[in-house]
């Protein structure tokens, strides 16, 4: 089972917006929105649900005439908390991708852990972020590489923990030479003041 509903601008005869919802085999319920604004633009928004009425995927759109500019896609939990997400972020002039971002969730909401790929306008990886986060609070363990774009090796990391706080405790630091071997390593330790108590 299906229907589709449309609405017009009364003045102009232009599509403002459109409806569907269907019936998928496997019991679950999608339905789908798109609005179109001024500019050439347009947002849209899919939900799947499961028959008892618990979130299973939702996934937003946002388009720039007939390019895609931004896909984000949440998985959710049979309890209806959310799990995984993953983001596209894409160049409106070139469609090219610019970011893809990575979550996964705890039960509560909270995020467990955050990815983040960082694209130049080739498509070579230029950054990779990756975050650990307290349970109950913000980032636990920050974890930054930086790639030469080119030749796509890695040439710095940099690791960061933090305290429950969001105090910083340490950060360590590696430059790396052109065949992936290690060229520096410089590490401090901070205590709660913000001042560095060792280094190395």
């Amino acid at each position: 089972m299906s229907r589709s509903e449309t609405s017009f601008d009364p003045n102009s005869g232009a599509v403002l917006r459109i409806f569907e919802s269907a019936s998928l085999p496997d019991g679950n319920s999608l339905t789908k929105e798109i609005e179109y604004h001024e500019g050439n633009r347009a947002d849209e928004a899919v939900v799947v649900l499961a028959p008892s009425g618990e979130l299973v995927r939702r996934v937003e759109r946002r388009h720039y005439g007939l390019r895609t500019v931004y896909q984000g896609q949440t998985e959710y939990r049979g309890d209806g908390t959310p799990a995984t997400t993953v983001n596209h972020f894409m160049d409106e002039s070139t469609g090219r991708l610019v970011r893809r971002e990575q979550i996964q969730w705890l039960r509560e909401g909270q995020r467990l852990l955050s990815e983040n790929f960082y694209f130049d306008r080739a498509g070579g990886l230029q950054k990779y972020t990756k975050v650990l986060y307290h349970a109950v609070a913000g980032p636990f363990i920050e974890e930054t590489q930086i790639f030469d774009s080119q030749s796509q090796t890695l040439f710095k990391r940099e690791v960061a923990a933090f305290d429950l706080a969001g105090k910083q405790t340490c950060l360590d630091v590696l430059t790396y030479d052109d065949d992936g071997e290690i060229l520096e390593r410089h590490s401090r330790f901070l205590d709660k003041e913000g001042k560095e108590i060792a280094a190395s």
